[in-house]
């Protein structure tokens, strides 16, 4: 496998990955599925549907983990106390990726340390500041997970729509978080084909 392969419906509520790399492959199973039983074995069932193939017991080196979600519900506690990433729920529930949350409300958080250490500002603050870059996108991203993967094949065909996979994909290209581009749906399909446009007349220059 050579590139990045996502398989909805894998798992209920869910999909598995393969992700390459120099040496080797990252795999792997998300599921949004509360109490399901025998995740390890699935995740060797599904290693086995993609053709690969192990020695020794498979399932002594797997491990599973919960995935914090729902960090939109954060309340401020009064406290110089700034929840970052995984321990404020801050992870994506659509794919369940959280890096980028956690690095932003990790900056986020420093910065305003600093401000109040300085009695330049509040840890009050620390939510209003999150609420844009970071809570929106989770609260978003969990509104729109369920739905999808209840269905996920019809939910895979209404984004094979160029009205919503155009603006997510030229958003988060220029570096737009989620929720900015359901906001900014139309402007960005408008620009994306602007681009394409400006790329077909220099390719045929």
């Amino acid at each position: 496998i050579q590139r990045p392969c996502f398989d909805f419906g894998a798992v209920p509520r869910g999909y598995g990955w393969v992700f390459p790399k120099d040496a080797e492959l990252s795999v792997g199973l998300y599921t949004l599925a509360r109490g399901l039983k025998d995740v390890r074995l699935r995740l060797a069932q599904y290693l086995a549907a993609k053709g690969f193939r192990w020695s020794g017991d498979p399932l002594a080196s797997f491990e599973a983990h919960t995935i914090p979600l729902g960090g939109d519900r954060l309340r401020d506690s009064g406290l110089p106390l700034y929840l970052v990433g995984d321990a404020a729920g801050f992870a994506d529930a659509l794919t369940g990726e959280g890096i980028y949350h956690a690095l932003e409300s990790g900056r986020i958080a420093g910065e305003l340390a600093v401000r109040v250490a300085r009695g330049q500002a509040s840890p009050a603050e620390y939510r209003s500041l999150l609420e844009r870059p970071v809570l929106s996108d989770t609260r978003w991203s969990w509104r729109l997970a369920r739905p999808f993967y209840r269905a996920p094949a019809l939910a895979l065909r209404v984004l094979g729509s160029s009205f919503l996979w155009r603006p997510l994909v030229h958003g988060t290209g220029n570096g737009a978080t989620f929720s900015a581009c359901l906001r900014g749906g139309g402007r960005l399909w408008l620009e994306s084909l602007r681009q394409r446009s400006v790329r077909r007349s220099t390719s045929a220059s």
